[in-house]
């Protein structure tokens, strides 16, 4: 929790100083050339505190709040051990199942094709990567996921899968990466009770 507040505070402070630095910058100049420089900079440097303080505001009695809201929504209704780290960014599940190589990718691919938003699936099979990216939407620019297939014992496989956001630098993601892994875990699974695949 520490380290999330930590992350939201930097940021918040690097945001709210820009944002608020820009507007008060362009009220600066607005007044230089309609009223003269008496009192430019009082207005400029006004406008800059109140625009910064309503960005602040915004920031930590709206956004953060909402995000906190879908992450520990999501944790509470997850039976998974990952929940302990769902204020990260990065979302991991590992997942072994028993099957051929081809009919591991066959799952694979079909519990990615099933994650909310998904855009497109590369399987790039000779390296035992399968990468995937989501569309953007209100709770993300969109995120890139990867699922990495390690050989385990004859007929095992070890699976990773990694969510993260498609840009560096997001402050809230409500959820989504978690989202993402947890679908990929619990789609895999029910896929591999229910034999999908299982000629492949």
């Amino acid at each position: 929790m520490t380290k999330y507040l930590l992350r939201l505070v930097r940021i918040a402070l690097v945001s709210t100083l820009g944002f608020g630095g820009g507007i008060g910058f362009l009220v600066f100049l607005i007044i230089m050339t309609t009223k003269g420089r008496e009192h430019a900079g009082q207005y400029g440097l006004t406008a800059g505190i109140i625009i910064g303080l309503i960005f602040t505001t915004l920031f930590f009695c709206v956004m953060m709040p909402l995000d906190l809201f879908f992450r520990f929504f999501a944790a509470k209704s997850s039976k998974s051990k990952g929940s302990a780290g769902i204020l990260e960014h990065e979302q991991m599940r590992k997942l072994t199942l028993k099957g051929t190589k081809k009919h591991i990718h066959f799952i694979c691919r079909q519990a990615l094709l099933a994650i909310p938003g998904i855009k497109d699936v590369h399987d790039d099979a000779f390296n035992e990567i399968m990468t995937a990216s989501t569309n953007a939407s209100w709770r993300s620019a969109g995120e890139i996921i990867e699922v990495r297939i390690y050989k385990g014992e004859p007929g095992q496989f070890h699976l990773h899968c990694t969510s993260r956001p498609s840009m560096k630098n997001v402050i809230f993601d409500y959820g989504k990466n978690f989202e993402n892994v947890e679908v990929w875990k619990n789609k895999s699974e029910e896929f591999v009770r229910t034999g999908l695949g299982f000629n492949q």
